[in-house]
This record gives structure tokens, C-alpha cells and sequence, in this order.
């Protein structure tokens, strides 16, 4: 049975649909189009209607971290997540033992392509560490740093359905990381740049070996210099790299987010959130994989001061990159559906209002506040 969803404006990739309609079989979108509906709809009102919200760098939510390798936890953050207007995400790890890592990828891996009921959907996993440069490693723990290995890999692999290691990060001038990365290509596996000193000519080298995003460009990694550009002026300039902007004007002040997207183009910028486990609840001090965070708004800062990560939405991301950068909403809106799916090689099936695609939608007032979020058609929430 087909269900029609009318709505105010429908958001597509590159236009809008004034008093646009969608029409849904079978959980994808059958048509869509502008004037009296094919058939009774369900009338959203002055609501648009966009495709559902997909977060590839995100640890937590509600006090449920990926690290606690646990069904309840990922359940927590994915219906929080369906709450806020993301239908796809992937649980991003931290540096830790081996051990650590690898249960927390086999809880993710017994949950991908099985949604829990009323939540946002689990595409793979992003590991994020601990193949990273110390020197860089931001709030993640020293000790446990290491150089990436071909057998610690391949031992991700054989806790995860196919293709489901979706996102690596690494530092790519650490020995060893280098040469590793045409083999994560070859199992599917986009890898990433981040806490990283890598140089302009590192990253060229990377690039060339497979390489093809950077994580929460400008924090983590080597300042630009004008003498050496390094991995920012690398994900500024070089082609086949998308760059991840935690868009929450703290990261990264309101008029970099504006400089980099310009700079780098929107269709290679990936809105992220790196959410962690405070987002949703209220400021405070609470545990960050082992050590102290004390959250107040949107900050999430070690008592030394320095950033963990964020407690943005990726909804409140589109709407300040739409402000920042000044970006009409269809960008805004492909910066954190569309293009984050292309990187991880789902655009086939999610990221965009488009027939043939899974029907992931999410209504929004003009406020940028979600009212109904649909997974392949179904109504997951209403507010």
C-alpha cells in the first residue's frame, strides 16, 4: 500500500519542490512531484520535508558511548539519533586496547542492517583511533596509540558483516599506516585523515594510495603554515579528499566553517557532530573514557580545557553551516545527507529524495526543529 507525504517544500539535492509531494512503496520513494497529490496524503503543512540526516563521525548520546559494546547503549544513541532527525549513522569508536576496540566493533557489527525499533539506522562503524599520531591525539588516551597492522585489521573485518568497517581514521605519517591504506580500499573501507601531522607532500602520498577524507578538519592535526600547508591545505586543495567541519562554531569559529566551505566546495564538505556521550543530557561533568569532561551547552572540554568533542546535532550543524556560510538549504542539507553518504559508497540507496532511494525523510519547521522522522516509511517519531 503506497502512503503520500505532502509537504510545504521537499528539499532534493540540487532544488526545492514548492508544495512537493512524495509517494512511498515498499519503503523507497515510488515519485514525487509538485501540485494536487496522485492520491489522498498525509498533509505536513507548511513542514519541509528532507531526506533523512546521516552522521558518519559520532561516539555517543544520552550516556550511551559505541566503547560500551553493548545492544542497549547503541539502542539509546539510535533512538536519540531518530529523534533529531538522523536515519543513518556510524558508531565511532575511540583509541583503545585491542580488545576494547574489537568488542566494541563486534556489537556494532551484530547490529548493521538490523534497526532497532523507532531509531535511526546503523550503516557500519567508523574506527577513529587508535591508529593516530600522539602528538595529535587531542582528548583521546595516549597509551594506547599504536600503528595501524595489517593483522588488527583483518581481525575488524571478521567481526563485521561485509563492508561494514565503512570509515577509518588514521594518521597517515605514522610507519606502517601508509602502505595500509590501498588494502582498507580494497575491503571497501573509506579512510580518513585525522590527528595527524602529516605534511602537503604526506597527504599527496596518501591521496595517491587511496585516501579520501578528512576527519573534523582543523582540529587534531598539524596548524596550516604558509610554508608548509600541511593536512589542512591538503584538504583545501587537493582533488578527491572530503572534509568533515564539526560546524558548532566552537571547533571551528563561524567564519572558518565559512572559509573552508568555500574554499574546499560543498559537495566535498561532510557535516559531522563527533557527539559523545553527554549529548542529549544536561551540562555537568560526566566520564570520557576513563577521565573527566565537564560539559556546559555545546562545549565538551578535559579540566585542562582542551575539546573532546561536541554536543551538537547534526540538524543544529545544517542549520549553522546554512548561516555561516551563507548556503541555500539544498546545500546545507547535501553536506550532511547526500555527501556523507558518497563517502561511504551508500548514495545508491540513502542521502537523498530521489526515486528508487529508501523513503528516510524528516519534516522541519522553519526553525530547523524536527516534528516526524520516517525510515523506509515508517514514522519512527512524531513530536
Amino acid at each position: 500500500m503506497a502512503t503520500v507525504l505532502k509537504a510545504g517544500r521537499v528539499v532534493l539535492p540540487h532544488r526545492e519542490l514548492v508544495g512537493g509531494w512524495v509517494k512511498i512503496e515498499a519503503g523507497k520513494i515510488a515519485a514525487l512531484g509538485t501540485g494536487p497529490a496522485p492520491e489522498p496524503a498525509v498533509d505536513l503543512g507548511e513542514f519541509t520535508l528532507i531526506p533523512g540526516l546521516i552522521d558518519l563521525h559520532v561516539h555517543g548520546a544520552m550516556g550511551a558511548d559505541t566503547m560500551d559494546a553493548t545492544a542497549e547503549a547503541l539502542k539509546t544513541m539510535a533512538e536519540f539519533f531518530g529523534r533529531s532527525g538522523v536515519t543513518g549513522f556510524l558508531p565511532t569508536t575511540m583509541s583503545a586496547a585491542a580488545d576494547a576496540v574489537a568488542q566494541a566493533v563486534a556489537n556494532v557489527g551484530k547490529h548493521v542492517g538490523t534497526p532497532f525499533p523507532n531509531a535511526a539506522r546503523i550503516l557500519g562503524v567508523h574506527v577513529e583511533g587508535p591508529f593516530i599520531a600522539s602528538e595529535y591525539r587531542g582528548a583521546q588516551v595516549e597509551k594506547v596509540i599504536r600503528p595501524a597492522t595489517r593483522e588488527e585489521v583483518d581481525e575488524l573485518y571478521g567481526l563485521l558483516p561485509a563492508e561494514a568497517l565503512r570509515l577509518l581514521t588514521l594518521a597517515p605519517e605514522v610507519p606502517g599506516n601508509l602502505e595500509l591504506i590501498p588494502y582498507l580500499v580494497s575491503r571497501g573501507t573509506a579512510v580518513a585523515a585525522g590527528h595527524s601531522g602529516a605534511t602537503y607532500a604526506q597527504m599527496q602520498e596518501a591521496v595517491e594510495a587511496g585516501l579520501s577524507q578528512v576527519t573534523h578538519l582543523g582540529n587534531g592535526m598539524r596548524p596550516f603554515h604558509h610554508r608548509e600547508p600541511g593536512i589542512i591545505g591538503a584538504a583545501l586543495s587537493l582533488e578527491g579528499l572530503k572534509a568533515e567541519i564539526i560546524a558548532d562554531g566552537i571547533h571551528l569559529h563561524p567564519a572558518t566553517v565559512n572559509l573552508f566551505i568555500h574554499a574546499r566546495g560543498i559537495d566535498d564538505v561532510i557535516l559531522i557532530t563527533d557527539g559523545l556521550k553527554a549529548m542529549g543530557l544536561p551540562d555537568g561533568e560526566y566520564d570520557f573514557g576513563g577521565e573527566k569532561m565537564i560539559v556546559k551547552g555545546l562545549e565538551a572540554r578535559r579540566p585542562t580545557g582542551s575539546l573532546c568533542g561536541s554536543m551538537l546535532t547534526l540538524l543544529q550543524a545544517v542549520q549553522n553551516a546554512y548561516k555561516f556560510a551563507q548556503l541555500s538549504l539544498c546545500e546545507a542539507v547535501r553536506a550532511a545527507s547526500l555527501n556523507p553518504a558518497q563517502a561511504i559508497g551508500l548514495d545508491h540507496l540513502y542521502g537523498s529524495i530521489e526515486v528508487g532511494k529508501a523513503a528516510d525523510l524528516v519534516a522541519i519547521d522553519s526553525q530547523f526543529q524536527v516534528h516526524r522522522t520516517y525510515l523506509a516509511g515508517q514514522l519512527i517519531h512524531q513530536r
